[in-house]
Order: C-alpha cells, then sequence, then structure tokens
C-alpha cells in the first residue's frame, strides 16, 4: 500500500508540474564524453579518463587561423595558472584543436610554444568533434569552450569567445562551486539543498520520463541511467518510508 501511495503521490505532482514544459540539450550540454580518444599535437595519446582526474575540466576548441581564439587564448593562460596555485581547487584545462588541413597542426605547435600556451593540446577525435558540432548550426566553429564533470559528462557549452578576463574566469569558477557541491551531495540531494525532499523525487522523475536532463545524484541504483524505480527510492526516502 506504501509503495502504491507513493507511485500516486509522485504522479500526481508530476502532472501537477508539467505546464512548465520540458528541458531540451543545448548544444552539447548533457552529451558524454567519456569515450574519446585522441592524440595531443605531439603525438601522446590521452582518453576519457582524463575527466575522473578533475572535478572541473575545461576544453578550449580552437583553430590557428581564428581570430577570436587567439584573443582569448591569454585568458585561458592566466586561468591555468591561477588554478596552478590553488591545486586543492581540482581544475584542469585542454585544448581541442580543429583543423581542416594538416599542415594546420604544425602552426597550432609554433603558436603554443611561441606564447607559452603549454597545456596539453589534444587534436579534435569523432567524439569530441560530435561535441562541438552540437551547436544549432550543425558544424564546428571556433572558439568554443566546456565545462565537463568528473563523470566526462558536458555540463555547460559556450560557442563564440570571452571578451574579457573576469567574464571566464566567473564562468568557470560558477561551475567548479556546482560540481563541488555535487561531489559533496548525497544521493537523492537532486537540488543540492542538503537534505533529501519531495522536490528531489518529482525531478527525478521528470528525468526518468526525458522532460529534463538526468542528473547522477538522481540515479540511486547506480545502474547508470535514472528511472521511475530511482524516482520512488528518493520519494520513499524523502516520506520517511
Amino acid at each position: 500500500m506504501k509503495r502504491t501511495a507513493a507511485i500516486v503521490l509522485l504522479l500526481a505532482m508530476l502532472f501537477a508540474a508539467l505546464p512548465a514544459g520540458s528541458a531540451g540539450r543545448k548544444n552539447s550540454e548533457g552529451m558524454s564524453l567519456s569515450g574519446f580518444s585522441a592524440c595531443d599535437i605531439c603525438g601522446e595519446a590521452f582518453d576519457g579518463s582524463i575527466f575522473g582526474e578533475n572535478t572541473l575540466t575545461v576544453l578550449n576548441v580552437w583553430m590557428a587561423y581564428c581570430g577570436p581564439c587567439m584573443f582569448e587564448m591569454p585568458f585561458f593562460l592566466s586561468m591555468r595558472k591561477d588554478y596552478m596555485l590553488t591545486p586543492e581547487a581540482d581544475v584542469e584545462l585542454y585544448g581541442v584543436l580543429y583543423h581542416t588541413e594538416a599542415y594546420e597542426i604544425a602552426e597550432a605547435q609554433e603558436i603554443v610554444v611561441n606564447y607559452g600556451y603549454d597545456w596539453t593540446q589534444l587534436i579534435m577525435d569523432p567524439v569530441l568533434a560530435e561535441a562541438a558540432m552540437a551547436s544549432p548550426e550543425g558544424y564546428v566553429s571556433t572558439p568554443q569552450t566546456m565545462i565537463v564533470d568528473r563523470r566526462g559528462v558536458v555540463r555547460a557549452h559556450v560557442i563564440g569567445k570571452f571578451e574579457d578576463q573576469a567574464s571566464l574566469d566567473r564562468f568557470v569558477a560558477d561551475w567548479l562551486s556546482v560540481l563541488t557541491a555535487e561531489e559533496q551531495a548525497s544521493p537523492g540531494d537532486v537540488d543540492l539543498d542538503g537534505s533529501v525532499t519531495v522536490s528531489d523525487a518529482l525531478a527525478a522523475l521528470r528525468m526518468a520520463l526525458g522532460l529534463m536532463d538526468s542528473h547522477f545524484l538522481a540515479d540511486i541504483d547506480m545502474d547508470g541511467e535514472v528511472t521511475i524505480s530511482d524516482a520512488l527510492l528518493i520519494l520513499r526516502t524523502a516520506l520517511g518510508i
């Protein structure tokens, strides 16, 4: 009876909230990059395991002959230096080089050496290319910047350049706060308010029905997806059942 009552309550809340509409993917947000495998411009191999090493990974997509890319590159250099001074912040930066001709790789190598852009510069592979083509236009434009969490999921995606240092610093710092809070939160606390409530269960149900992007804190049974069973488990916890 308690399980049936929980289901009825959860469904009632869901339909009461439906007028708010459903969420869709914006750019590559919600896409997993954990399956990528690429070499950097020096030939060293990298894969999706890099994301598990940090709370937040910044990916900056650029081209050798891209004026806006060159404009914002010093901002990334400054940002990286700041986080290197505070390694406990757990932030890493990778470049993702998009090119159409082989000689552009050599040009990119010259740029990073001449200007001291010494963070790892990956050569775009099919997985990273798919993420970069998730823009409304459907092609790779540069520059682009993605925030990726420890699971390899794109959490934010900006197409175009940052206009100043402060904008980039604020963007990364805000997302670092979010991802740090998530890593410290209890399973089921989807809204990160410090407790598991009926609102968390409702959010999990909307995720299970595809009305919201999934959140790993809602995956209570840790099977890799958010389902109605997860929503019910969260609701039972919230109701003290």
